[in-house]
């Protein structure tokens, strides 16, 4: 047991929620970066059309993110609770069964993503020019499926071990990556814009999954990447702990796919960019909770682990705190200063007022969710 976990299991619960946690928050909005980013600069380099096509091939990407959670999510699990029980065994099977699950089911995301994602699309509402470019971007994000999930699974994994600042890093290193590229790609491949934006994604979390890979195989204390197996001893319990995480995106995507359907059907274009860039900035303003709960996991269950009830119970009542203060004022600053954020997302100005209504219902949504 190295330093930090034995800190998870020692030191005041608050403390250790803050060291945890900031970090986390951070790292989650680095995540966050990703499709706010392709879609900032496909407004501003591009065009509105190619923002919207981009936000509308954005809930399809939670494909990748859902199973990335579901094996992520529990493989984390998994590990702080085993490290809080000392289960070394346990600890050595976590990421060649994580590597399992992400090959098996990337690749089947690849090829069922390619050969129907147009079909997907078009469930949305979109046709004619903008059903072509969010096609042609998210049959780019479907081919580096491997790429995403392996980097998004291996780094909950390291949150689990409680080296939330190395996580971060990592995490920041793919997002300046595509920060930097997303212009550069969009100017270069002038009509396939739209493809540059996903390639310079797909390219980040390339350069992300090898630093994750070579920390695990050469860095890591803890965990080990052994044998690349199915291991059916912890296969079981950790879908059981992801599934519900997963869920979330699995709703996300229904739920989108009704907004958008009701946006073409009633207001065309128009409302479909008003709701990609309101869907965008909603999805911004909700990831500090996701980081939050983050954070939360490794200390939690590294004192289930070793049945430290009373330190979970404070951990459960200091969690609620800073992710309800971060949406009242992330929310009310969304309600004062809408044109701002249509100017961020290049929506029309005269659209500002729908802007307006929506953040307010965007707020609500997310309060509700702490």
């Amino acid at each position: 047991m190295n330093k930090n976990s034995k800190e998870l299991l020692t030191a005041q619960p608050l403390q250790i929620l803050i060291k945890l946690s900031l970090p986390a928050i951070l790292g989650m909005i680095v995540i966050g970066l990703y499709p706010l980013m392709d879609g900032i600069f496909a407004g501003q380099i591009l065009s509105e059309r190619a923002m919207t096509a981009v936000g509308i091939a954005t809930p399809f990407t939670y494909i990748n993110t859902g199973i990335a959670t579901l094996i992520g999510v529990g493989s984390a699990s998994l590990l702080s609770r085993a490290i809080g029980e000392g289960n070394q065994r346990t600890i050595d099977k976590v990421m060649g069964n994580l590597c399992f699950w992400i090959l098996l089911l990337s690749a089947i995301v690849t090829v069922l993503g390619i050969l129907f994602c147009q079909q997907l699309l078009a469930v949305f509402g979109a046709k004619g020019e903008l059903l072509n470019l969010s096609t042609r971007y998210l049959r780019i994000i479907f081919l580096g499926s491997v790429f995403v999930n392996f980097a998004q699974a291996a780094n909950m994994v390291m949150r689990g071990e409680g080296l939330m600042k190395r996580a971060m890093l990592i995490m920041a290193m793919g997002a300046g990556i595509n920060i930097s590229l997303d212009p550069i790609l969009m100017i270069l491949l002038k009509e396939h814009g739209v493809e540059g934006a996903a390639i310079a994604t797909v390219t980040a979390q390339f350069v992300q999954a090898i630093v994750t890979l070579w920390y695990f195989k050469k860095k890591s204390e803890v965990v080990k990447i052994g044998l690349i197996r199915r291991e059916n001893e912890i296969t079981g319990e950790m879908f059981s702990v992801g599934v519900s995480a997963m869920l979330m995106q699995v709703l996300t995507i229904i739920q989108q796919s009704f907004l958008y359907g009701q946006a073409f059907r009633y207001g065309g274009e128009t409302s479909a960019t008003i709701m990609a860039a309101t869907l965008r900035i909603q999805a911004f303003s909700f990831i500090p909770l996701w980081g939050m709960s983050q954070g939360l996991q490794p200390a939690i269950g590294a004192n289930f682990g070793a049945k430290q009830y009373d330190r979970v119970k404070k951990y459960l009542m200091y969690s609620p705190l800073v992710p309800s203060h971060w949406q009242l004022v992330f929310g009310c600053r969304q309600k004062l200063l809408p044109s701002r954020f249509s100017n961020y997302s290049d929506c029309p100005m005269k659209h500002s007022f729908w802007l307006f209504q929506a953040f307010g219902q965007c707020t609500a949504f997310s309060l509700s969710m702490v």
